[in-house]
């Protein structure tokens, strides 16, 4: 997805989310369970069922979100881009072994069965061959035009860059592209630990033991507090961009940068010092803040 990390669920009842996201019986395999909250992380086998009540949750999920509001500021258009945007994102990054999923499952109690309430992905390459959808460009041309210009500044600033830093570092490059938790449940845990350990059961899961040194795994996000607060986990900032084109983006005030006029990229899993700093120097340019001082930084944002 273009966006990385991103604003969790509304406070929807699980009886709704059933409804959208019940989990189908299929070959997974159980890669985690909170003893606390009996949540369990399963590693999806690909079937097309467990995409589908994905793609419902994360419709849900990014309904409300700042960057798609302002896309769409228009509450049904909005609802109908994102519609036609991960199913073309599905085509495009998870069909046919292109991403993986593990989703996360929580009992219902009213159901007497288990629903679907968030989920990890990772995307493993693209297939450039499949367009935009149609559909997308006529809800609204002004939206349409923010999205396709945010979509080209994200690709020559985050994705090309990092897929040359991968093949000069000779590892494989994974695009963690999603991390969703309804609310509710996000309350129930010590978020940044919980996905820290639940990625990295994915990972590990999906490409070895060996993963930190054969993989680059990274993510973007939009949210300074979630960037930071990662931090204390696994993940570490390399770059932060000041991002200049649609929507308010590079906006400014007399008390700082908006939040939501910065992209942070992280990468997970990755303690060498030698690559991180290798990593910042590749990605950096006359957009970038300076992220040796990110801590310091985070004190001039607009809160």
């Amino acid at each position: 997805m273009i966006r990385g990390i991103a604003r969790f669920l509304y406070k929807n009842s699980i009886r709704k989310i059933s409804s959208i996201a019940m989990v189908q019986p299929s070959n997974t395999q159980l890669l985690h369970r909170d003893q606390d909250t009996s949540l369990e992380l399963v590693f999806s086998d690909g079937n097309n069922e467990d995409w589908k009540s994905f793609l419902n949750v994360c419709i849900t999920a990014y309904q409300n979100d700042v960057v798609y509001k302002q896309m769409y500021p228009n509450d049904k258009k909005r609802h109908e881009f994102l519609k036609y945007y991960f199913e073309h994102y599905y085509r495009f990054a998870y069909k046919n072994g292109l991403g993986k999923l593990a989703y996360i499952q929580a009992e219902d109690l009213v159901r007497n069965n288990t629903s679907m309430v968030g989920g990890l992905t990772v995307v493993n390459a693209c297939d450039y061959s499949e367009g935009e959808d149609p559909r997308m460009k006529w809800i609204d041309m002004e939206g349409w035009n923010k999205y396709i210009r945010r979509k080209r500044w994200l690709n020559d600033k985050v994705f090309r860059r990092f897929q040359n830093i991968s093949y000069t570092l000779g590892r494989k490059l994974v695009y963690i592209s999603s991390a969703v938790l309804l609310d509710q449940y996000r309350s129930m845990l010590p978020f940044g630990n919980w996905a820290s350990h639940c990625s990295e059961q994915f990972i590990e899961y999906s490409y070895g033991k060996d993963w930190k040194d054969r993989t680059l795994p990274f993510f973007i996000t939009d949210y300074s507090f979630l960037a930071l607060h990662l931090t204390r986990h696994s993940s570490k900032i390399v770059q932060v961009y000041y991002c200049n084109v649609g929507n308010f983006f590079g906006n400014k005030t007399e008390r700082g940068t908006k939040k939501d006029s910065l992209i942070w990229a992280l990468v997970f899993g990755v303690d060498d010092d030698d690559t991180i700093k290798y990593i910042t120097e590749q990605t950096r340019d006359n957009d970038s803040v300076d992220v040796t001082n990110t801590w310091s930084f985070k004190d001039q944002l607009v809160r």
